[in-house]
């Protein structure tokens, strides 16, 4: 950089490596991020029956994730340019908590859940 601003070249653009080998590429899939936030209600481990856990709902929430991915692996319009040529869906974090400090104790049942997951998009 010091040498192109010694020798008064100022570039219109510039083209950034990523993950790619450095190898120039023709398309990028799109990104979106979501956030799935599951409340419950807590209870001891003795009450279960009582408690809504807001864990065993994410879980549900994250298996119908699991299969739209899959659907969109078998359904979607293939772009031959990717490795992995259709839009892709998986979860990448969950916290669960009793706490609003996202401490948690085992005897009771978790009032809430989070979860992240990406969005990668073929189109």
């Amino acid at each position: 950089m010091a040498d192109l601003q010694q020798r008064g070249v100022k570039p219109a653009g510039c083209i950034i490596g990523e993950p790619t080998d450095m190898q120039a590429i023709v398309a990028h899939k799109g990104k979106r991020d979501f956030c799935c936030r599951v409340r419950g209600r807590e209870a001891h481990s003795s009450l279960t029956p009582t408690a809504v856990n807001a864990i065993e709902y994410a879980a549900q929430v994250i298996s119908f994730i699991r299969a739209l991915a899959s659907k969109m692996a078998r359904e979607e319009p293939k772009d031959g340019r990717f490795e992995v040529p259709h839009s892709t869906l998986q979860t990448g974090v969950i916290h669960a908590a009793s706490q609003p400090t996202w401490c948690r104790a085992t005897a009771s049942s978790s009032s809430r859940c989070a979860t992240s997951r990406p969005r990668r998009t073929t189109r």
